[in-house]
C-alpha cells in the first residue's frame, strides 16, 4: 500500500495525526480538543448515544438503530436519502479534522447541535468523557463490545486501508498487536474503555451487548434493542431490519453509505477492503500466531483481574 511501510524491523506505529494522552486516554490530538465542547453538549432524555471501541461491531449496530429509529424504512440507511432532510443523520461526537481539505476546520460536534432531539449520536470515546448532561438525564447508551482479538485485526486492516492514511507506519500485524496490548492506539487502553461501560451495564438507561451474542441471534437483538428503546415494532418490521442489516444486504448496499468512502481498491479497481470486511467472530484464528495468541491470552487474563471483571464480557 502506498505510504505505508510493511515487515521493517521493530519500529513504532506512527500515527499522522499525533496521539495525546488526555487523562489516560489516548486520543487523536484534534479529538482530545474536543473533549470540553463534548462534555459541555447539551441532551436531551430522549437522545440515544451508541458507544463501543473501534471496530467491535459500532456500524453494525448504527444501521440498526437507525432502521429501528425509522420504523424499518431502509432509505434511512442511504447516504443521499439523509441529505434531503428526511432522516437525522448519526454522527460521532468527538470527531474532529483540523485541517480538512476544502473545509478548514470540520467537527460532526458542529452538525449534531443543530439535530433536534429525539436524536442518535455516535462515540469510541470511554464514558468518563461523554457529555455530562447525557450521563445526568438517563439518555439511552447502547455499549458494543467483541472479542478484543477480532478487535485487533480488523482495526490493523482498517487502519491499513483508511482513505486518510491516519498511519504512517504501521508495520506488521505482531508490531501493531504489541502496541494496542500496550494501549497504544486511539481510544485506549482497551480494557479501561471496556470497563467505563462494564460498570454502568446493570443501570436502566445503558444495554450492554456483545457483538458475538448479536451474531447468534440477529433478530433477538433487534427485539432486544428496540424493546430497551420503547420501541414497538411489528413482526413485518422487524423481519425488515433483520433483512437490510445482514451482512450480505450491507454488503450489497455499501456505495449507498458513508462506508464508501473507505473503500479501497488496486491500481487495476480491483476491490481490496471494504469497510465490513468479514463481518464473522473467530476470525482472529487466520492471523495470531500460536506464540501470539498465547501473548494475548495472557494479557487479557491480566486485565481481566486488573480491572476486577467477574467474567469476561466477549464470551
Amino acid at each position: 500500500m502506498e505510504n505505508y511501510v510493511h515487515n521493517a524491523d521493530k519500529l513504532p506505529v506512527i500515527f499522522k495525526h499525533k496521539l495525546v494522552d488526555y487523562q489516560g486516554v489516548m486520543l487523536h490530538e484534534d479529538y482530545a480538543s474536543m473533549i470540553p465542547e463534548v462534555e459541555s453538549l447539551q441532551c436531551s432524555n430522549q437522545d440515544i448515544l451508541l458507544a463501543s471501541f473501534q471496530k467491535s461491531g459500532g456500524t453494525w449496530m448504527d444501521s440498526i438503530l437507525t432502521l429501528i429509529t425509522n420504523n424499518g424504512d431502509p432509505d434511512s440507511l442511504v447516504q443521499e436519502e439523509v441529505r434531503t432532510g428526511k432522516y437525522k443523520p448519526t454522527f460521532i461526537i468527538e470527531f474532529r479534522w483540523s485541517s480538512c481539505p476544502g473545509r478548514g476546520d470540520f467537527k460532526f460536534l458542529d452538525l449534531v447541535k443543530k439535530i433536534p432531539p429525539p436524536k442518535t449520536m455516535r462515540t469510541h470515546l470511554p464514558y468518563q468523557l461523554l457529555p455530562l448532561e447525557l450521563r445526568r438525564n438517563n439518555s439511552k447508551i447502547i455499549y458494543v463490545c467483541r472479542n478484543v482479538k477480532d478487535v485487533m485485526v480488523s482495526l490493523y486492516y482498517h487502519y491499513m486501508y483508511h482513505p486518510s492514511k491516519i498511519i504512517d507506519r504501521l508495520g506488521t500485524f505482531e508490531e501493531f498487536a504489541e502496541d494496542f496490548m500496550k494501549g497504544a492506539v486511539a481510544d485506549g487502553p482497551y480494557f479501561g474503555h471496556l470497563h467505563s461501560y462494564w460498570t454502568h451495564r446493570h443501570d436502566a438507561n445503558v444495554l450492554f451487548i456483545a457483538y458475538e451474542a448479536m451474531l447468534k441471534d440477529h433478530r433477538g437483538t433487534v427485539r432486544k434493542i428496540a424493546t430497551f428503546l420503547d420501541k414497538a415494532l411489528s413482526d413485518a418490521e422487524i423481519d425488515n431490519i433483520v433483512f437490510h442489516t445482514s451482512k450480505d444486504q450491507m454488503v450489497a448496499n455499501n456505495d449507498k453509505t458513508w462506508r464508501r468512502y473507505h473503500t479501497a481498491k488496486d491500481a487495476n479497481g480491483v476491490l481490496l477492503h471494504q469497510f465490513i470486511r468479514t463481518g464473522m467472530a473467530g476470525k482472529w484464528k487466520s492471523e495470531f500466531s500460536d506464540e501470539l495468541s498465547a501473548e494475548t491470552d495472557a494479557w487479557i487474563a491480566e486485565n481481566l483481574q486488573k480491572y476486577g471483571f467477574e467474567s469476561n464480557p466477549f464470551q
